[in-house]
């Protein structure tokens, strides 16, 4: 079957116009290597494609999303606990993307009854839970707040000579300028601290006075001067980000993390220090990066100066240091999943062989503002990857499929009920 006659049984079938005879037909080519990559770069054009994210109703959306969700069911065979999703990074696509599941040897297509009209209702209330968006807080260095979500887009603040402008894409930036001295608010100190902080549900992109680009996943914050001087350029981050730092050999980049240093020149890297992970991590993807631990934990100052002084690497590209909770030594892992590390910034969860049902739902938490309660207790891992772009319900459907966990949504709260 040739391309053109391939993306017509793909019209038909998200349109609801699909035969039972070409359902078969349909099934069988994707499983075939090749309709794969027919079937991804058809959904990429179409879901990534600004004229049509502009012309496409959200309830249109709705439909196309159970449509797909409801034709296509996952069938783990054994105690397998893993699930496969699209693997091309999907920034801007929905939740059909992400619910075409590609299972290879995991599960298998199943073709189920056509689409009702009560398809959302029937995911329960979590289907009105939406996911996280570009949501954040500027608090400036004289401890005024400006929200992010809700001020206009263009200049909304002047310090010194760096003119804080807001963007339409969920991005701030700090540009050098003259102060006209307009109607913007003036901080006359060039050494001011802001920090810009995402709540739950939130994340944000940031350009700092240097031109180095921070992106904040939620939960998480970054604390910077107005305007870098000395002989350093140093912030502060809590929860987890992303960096593209600028190069300057003679005013190195510092990035404190909960006792951790990270110091580059110019480099991109990723800093996972949130606060309920057993670990901190620091995965680096270009450029060379040392990172330095401190003691964590009760010990005497004789015993932190002495760890202080061991607890110190270079990262090459590719690698990742690893700093456990407690007197742990810092190691290195040389090859790490490095496409897992910055998922997030991708607009994806991505879950690695170890992670629990706990560690997964820290996540879904932070990224969806909900609340998380556990009935029954189990050690069994999940192991996948999924656009964040999809509301809850559907991703709770999907972890489902894995028979690790059930789950029931009351409000802003969602109960895990172990297998």
């Amino acid at each position: 079957m040739n391309e053109q006659a391939f993306k017509e049984l793909l019209d038909q079938y998200i349109t609801g116009r699909l035969s039972h005879e070409n359902q078969s037909t349909f099934a069988m080519l994707l499983e075939k290597p090749e309709y794969q990559a027919m079937l991804e770069a058809e959904l990429e054009r179409s879901f990534m494609d600004d004229e049509f994210e502009g012309t496409e109703t959200a309830e249109r959306k709705a439909r196309l999303n159970t449509l797909i969700f409801e034709k296509i069911a996952v069938k783990p065979q054994g105690p397998v606990h893993r699930v496969h999703f699209l693997r091309r990074s999907w920034v801007k696509i929905t939740a059909a993307a992400a619910i075409l599941l590609l299972m290879g040897s995991v599960a298998y297509y199943s073709w189920l009854k056509p689409v009702k009209k009560e398809t959302v209702a029937s995911l329960g209330p979590a289907a009105n839970i939406l996911p996280g968006g570009n949501k954040a807080t500027l608090t400036l260095g004289d401890g005024s707040v400006i929200v992010l979500d809700s001020a206009a887009n263009g200049a909304i603040a002047q310090q010194g000579n760096s003119q804080i402008k807001k963007t339409k894409n969920g991005e701030l930036i700090y540009a050098q300028t003259q102060n006209s001295g307009g109607p913007l608010t003036t901080h006359h100190s060039p050494l001011a601290f802001n920090t810009l902080a995402t709540p739950r549900g939130g994340q944000y992109q940031l350009v700092l006075p240097d031109g180095s680009k921070v992106w904040l996943n939620a939960v998480s914050s970054i604390t910077y001067p107005a305007s870098f001087t000395g002989t350093e350029r140093r912030v502060e981050i809590t929860g987890e980000a992303y960096f593209e730092v600028t190069h300057n050999k003679k005013m190195p980049f510092v990035v404190t993390a909960n006792g951790t240093n990270v110091t580059v020149l110019g480099t991109h890297f990723n800093v996972n220090a949130y606060a309920y992970e057993n670990a901190r991590r620091v995965t680096l993807l270009e450029g060379s990066v040392k990172v330095s631990q401190s003691a964590i934990g009760p010990a005497s100052k004789r015993e932190q100066s002495a760890n202080n002084a061991e607890r110190s690497v270079v990262l090459r590209p590719g690698e990742q240091a690893v700093m456990a909770v407690g007197h742990s030594p810092l190691t290195i892992d040389h090859s790490p999943d490095l496409e897992q590390a910055v998922a997030w910034k991708n607009g994806k969860f991505s879950f690695g062989e170890t992670a629990d049902i706990h560690s997964v739902m820290n996540q879904v938490a932070d990224w969806y503002n909900v609340n998380v309660v556990y009935k029954g207790a189990t050690n069994k891992h999940i192991s996948g990857t999924i656009s964040r772009n999809v509301n809850l319900g559907l991703l709770l459907q999907l972890l489902k499929t894995t028979g690790v966990a059930d789950f029931n949504v009351e409000g802003k709260t969602v109960e895990v009920i172990m297998n």
